[in-house]
């Protein structure tokens, strides 16, 4: 069989100029052990007695349902790897994941100092409002068959995710914003894309090379310069005012863009860290500062307590972020952006308005047992003025009370400036930063890209603001971007 077969394709060669197959030239025994390796990898018999871990393997290349051959790095010894997103779509991947930070910086620009919620309420009402946004898409986009391809499994890791990044990651990184300042932040977020590296290598089983390790330091070197100037150049122009310095994250968001969330909505009216009934808030700080300065050792100790809790928020906000950024990467093959969106940003509206739920009504009971437990103790000195012990069974607002979602007083048009950013920062970044996810074939290159926002925060500010642009910033963004 096998020499009839020869033979046609010599003259099929002949046709064509050819004086023979190059495997015509093999003896016969080579030739034989070719043909039957060609034909046993096409039979499906043979294919099904594929070993466990190979099976394995190729269904770790392909995706989690095998419908996906997507590209991995591996590792490389030298500089030939910085040539590996070469093809269309990683192309198209890391320009998505570049410019999903210019998104978070505009609609941080237009909705700027135009907040004055808490932090928490502002968390919800951007994933609400985001997840309406996604449920119209995923509509338009897949019909009838939205959602089809997402199976318990993605969907419940993907929740997974939500949680992690979404829920515990923002929060503590608002936190720690609001106890470090921008600058100790920046520095904790610039480990973010090598933590990536390391649970790509581990869970994804992602490799990189020296080349693309040395560009991502490169270009995160970039982004600190930048991002330590412009947070300079704001403190020195709010110290000139006579103001307490405000500052920016590496997504260009300023700590005056949210109210610091004291838990000071949780007190009575007549209570002195509460904003209302003609009793400011600054002006209860002040006297809250006054008094603690009787006693500089207890003051000294919490402000060491709350500086350490800052750092361990911040670095729980790397690791989670990353986290739920892998789940993501290794549950949503299958999803679109908008299905991922919906899912993980629905999941984490539903939760925080749990917990602003559980803040309005659980949270003063709490408060008050605890101090009647501290007012049975011997040793209790109460200190604090009458509006305590009158409010010693609500430490909050009343059962059954209205302020359960406790939205800022803004005119109509301060809404819709705010919804204007809502819908660049929490509904085109994300849609399109999961588009360039599963585009960018390394989970570490996709951090390091979405980490350039300050680089975009200097034209923004140069043509909405009037601010002035460094030569010392200038060179960090050039040296981020070549």
């Amino acid at each position: 069989r096998h020499s009839h077969k020869r033979a046609r394709v010599r003259r099929m060669y002949a046709r064509v100029g050819v004086g023979a197959h190059p495997h015509a030239f093999l003896p016969s025994s080579s030739r034989d052990r070719l043909a039957r390796r060609s034909s046993a990898s096409r039979h499906p018999r043979v294919a099904a007695r594929v070993a466990p871990s190979r099976r394995h393997a190729l269904r770790r290349r392909r995706g989690h349902d095998g419908s996906e051959d997507r590209r991995r790095f591996v590792p490389a010894s030298g500089l030939g790897d910085a040539l590996m997103v070469s093809s269309q779509t990683e192309a198209i991947g890391v320009t998505a994941a570049a410019f999903t930070p210019l998104l978070g910086a505009l609609g941080l620009f237009i909705w700027n100092k135009i907040w004055t919620g808490d932090a928490y309420t502002l968390n919800l009402v951007k994933c609400s409002v985001g997840s309406l946004g996604f449920v119209f898409m995923g509509l338009c986009t897949r019909g009838a068959t939205w959602l089809s391809g997402a199976d318990d499994v993605a969907v419940f890791w993907l929740i997974v995710s939500s949680f992690v990044g979404i829920v515990i990651g923002d929060n503590l990184w608002l936190h720690s914003l609001s106890v470090l300042g921008a600058r100790r932040v920046i520095l904790i977020d610039i480990l973010k894309p090598f933590i990536a590296l390391i649970f790509a290598n581990l869970l994804l089983f992602e490799g990189i090379g020296y080349a693309t390790v040395l560009g991502m330091c490169i270009t995160l070197a970039g982004v600190v310069t930048v991002a330590l100037e412009r947070e300079g150049d704001a403190k020195e122009r709010m110290d000139g005012r006579g103001e307490s310095p405000g500052g920016e994250s590496p997504g260009t968001v300023e700590l005056s863009d949210v109210a610091a969330d004291d838990g000071s909505e949780l007190l009575p009216a007549d209570s002195p860290r509460s904003g209302r009934d003609g009793v400011t808030a600054v002006t209860a700080v002040t006297a809250v500062t006054t008094a603690s300065t009787t006693e500089p050792g207890a003051s000294s100790a919490l402000s060491d307590s709350r500086m350490r809790w800052g750092y361990v928020a911040a670095a729980l906000n790397v690791a989670f972020d990353t986290w739920g950024t892998v789940l993501t990467k290794a549950h949503g093959v299958g999803l679109n952006t908008w299905e991922i969106n919906v899912v993980r940003f629905g999941f984490a509206a539903l939760a925080l308005a749990l917990g602003a739920i559980f803040r309005a009504y659980a949270q003063p009971r709490i408060h008050a047992t605890m101090r009647r437990r501290r007012e049975d103790e011997p040793d209790f000195d109460d200190v604090e003025d009458v509006g305590w012990r009158r409010a010693r069974g609500w430490h909050g607002v009343k059962p059954g009370g209205s302020n359960a979602f406790r939205l800022p007083n803004l005119t109509r048009s301060q809404w819709g400036q705010v919804l204007m950013g809502i819908m660049f920062t929490t509904f085109l970044a994300p849609g399109l930063g999961n588009f360039a996810l599963f585009k960018v074939p390394s989970l570490a290159v996709f951090s390091t890209l979405m980490c350039v926002g300050p680089i975009y925060a200097l034209p923004l500010g140069y043509v909405i603001k009037g601010e002035e642009v460094s030569a010392r910033a200038v060179g960090g963004s050039v040296l981020a971007v070549v």
